[in-house]
């Protein structure tokens, strides 16, 4: 990665095991191998929120314990955020796609902006400065 990302340790086998049991659906592939190499960091995202703190399994883990979120917002998977009230989310949509999403918790659903396409256009903007 670039000098703009701070990676953590990789994430163990085990880990990405307890991840992928918790949700019904099959994560992308890139987001798993991606958790292989480091299990969350923080740095520029080119894309907004333009600051990203990707969340460690275990953070996921406890995020998904609280089960507070799966009323509001069921079709979605977080697995991150800007480190203030912006959270990133794998939109689960009908048509079997996997948008990524930023969301103001605050706001709440209303504000669902798709900010990338699929999981491989999000992570090539990790370590990226954000250009207008």
């Amino acid at each position: 990665m670039t000098k703009y990302w701070n990676p953590q340790s990789p994430a163990t086998d085990r880990d990405i095991e307890k991840l992928t049991q918790l949700v019904d659906f099959d994560l992308p592939q890139s987001y798993l191998i991606m958790l292989k190499r480091f299990n969350g960091g923080e740095g520029e995202l080119a894309l907004s929120p333009m600051w990203l703190q990707l969340w460690s399994v275990n953070e996921v883990l406890e995020y998904y314990n609280s089960e507070s979120h799966l009323r509001e917002f069921p079709d979605y998977f977080f697995f991150a955020s800007n480190g203030g009230v912006e959270t990133i989310a794998m939109h689960k949509s009908s048509t079997g796609s996997m948008e990524i999403v930023m969301i103001d918790a605050v706001a709440g659903i209303q504000s669902v902006e798709v900010i990338a396409k699929d999981f491989g256009e999000f992570e090539d903007a990790i370590g990226k400065i954000f250009e207008k």
